[in-house]
């Protein structure tokens, strides 16, 4: 778990160095506006929807550890050309290099894991790790708000920077002695992974829970993308920051405390779960704690939408972000608990196609109505959005016996 836990806390430090200051960067430097900025999310999206599937297979059909190394290379490599280029057009490049390293580590990391220390044991290292997140957010926080207060693209060339030395570590402290390819891919790759995706196919038409994690996987990413891309920006049109206010110190300061809250969270979630997997639970309380995230989540972000007054706009951007990094986790373990070892990281690559099919799906829409009928218009549908996600919850809850395991 030692590998797992470094790469948590060191990819959070370096995302959160280049995404502190990422939205200000392209607001005051490229000079993008609103629609832009949810092209931006868009087209890193679209380039997931297009390659996390076909990786998530390499992964299972070659080698996983293979497959986290190169997408921490290219994650790297994309923060780098968007902060060494303030340009649109750069920009865009580097959402499709970002997204593609994003898809080849998708699904690969968590399969590795759970082949490595085994299912149990990885369902409380996520929750775990998503402490180790919020520390290593913690610790970027400042060094972005300082650097970039000299110039506002070096904390992106740093995140990049520093996800090449982590790929390197990897590189020499990562152990594959567990993975069994889903089929001999160095004989025939091709037919292996046509193999691999039926597999994951069927599992999916056995287990219709399957299904509805995919669906809710939807819902979630075409709401993300209006609090995603634009609450720099409304914050900063709407209720503005007190006069001689910094925008990075100020943003910086929001992250910090949204890092601190979320550690807290995270720590009564691992314990819940912990107590009721010692009584023999495990799935009810899961959906349970999910439904109250997206709950707290959608009525968040419709307020900070529609809040006049920076009192209120801040309490409820630390709401809803500190609920929708407890979503992932949570969400993690329950798609884990119900997959089969040989398809693991195709299915969490399908679950990461179906976020991003919700965000080139949503984004551009919430995009448009953000630059036709202003931004807290737009809020408020991305909290519509979470509405048939959280009845899909509801019902899979109520369907769930407490004793199941």
């Amino acid at each position: 778990m030692r590998v797992y836990y470094v790469h948590a806390a060191a990819s959070a430090y370096a995302f959160a160095v280049f995404a502190t200051l990422s939205s200000i960067y392209r607001i005051r430097d490229v000079g993008l506006g609103p629609f832009e900025l949810v092209l931006v999310g868009t087209v890193l999206e679209a380039t997931v929807l297009l390659t996390e599937l076909p990786t998530g297979v390499v992964a299972d059909t070659i080698s996983r550890r293979l497959s986290v190394l190169v997408g921490t290379v290219l994650i790297g490599l994309g923060f780098m050309l968007e902060g060494l280029v303030p340009v649109f057009a750069s920009v865009l490049a580097a959402q499709m290099v970002w997204g593609l390293g994003a898809s080849f580590e998708s699904g690969a990391l968590e399969a590795w894991l759970s082949d490595e220390i085994g299912e149990a044991r990885a369902n409380v290292a996520f929750l775990r790790a998503a402490q180790l997140r919020q520390a290593g957010l913690l610790l970027g926080i400042p060094f972005a708000a300082w650097l970039g207060s000299v110039t506002l693209g070096f904390p992106l060339i740093f995140g990049g920077a520093v996800f090449l030395v982590l790929a390197a570590y990897l590189a020499l402290a990562m152990r594959e002695r567990s993975f069994a390819p889903a089929e001999a891919a160095h004989r025939n790759p091709v037919r292996s992974m046509r193999a691999t995706l039926v597999r994951a196919a069927s599992a999916a038409r056995r287990r219709p829970l399957i299904g509805t994690i995919l669906i809710v996987a939807v819902f979630v990413g075409a709401s993300s993308e209006t609090f995603d891309r634009l609450w720099e920006a409304r914050l900063l049109a709407g209720p503005g920051l007190p006069a001689g206010v910094a925008a990075p110190l100020a943003f910086g300061v929001l992250a910090a405390v949204t890092a601190v809250l979320g550690i807290g969270v995270a720590e009564l979630a691992h314990r819940a779960l912990r107590r009721n997997d010692a009584r023999g639970g495990g799935r009810r309380i899961l959906v349970a704690w999910l439904a109250a995230a997206m709950a707290v989540q959608a009525l968040a972000v419709a307020a900070f939408g529609l809040a006049g007054r920076l009192d209120l706009a801040v309490a409820t951007y630390l709401a809803a972000r500190v609920a929708g990094r407890l979503h992932v986790p949570l969400y993690t373990a329950w798609l884990n608990r119900e997959l089969e070892p040989s398809t693991r990281a195709t299915a969490f690559s399908s679950a990461g196609v179906a976020d991003a099919l919700g965000q080139v799906l949503g984004g551009p829409l919430l995009g448009l109505i953000a630059a036709l009928a202003g931004m807290p218009a737009a809020f408020v549908a991305s909290a519509l959005l979470l509405g048939p996600a959280a009845a899909l919850l509801g019902r899979t809850w109520s369907r769930e016996s407490p004793a199941v395991g």
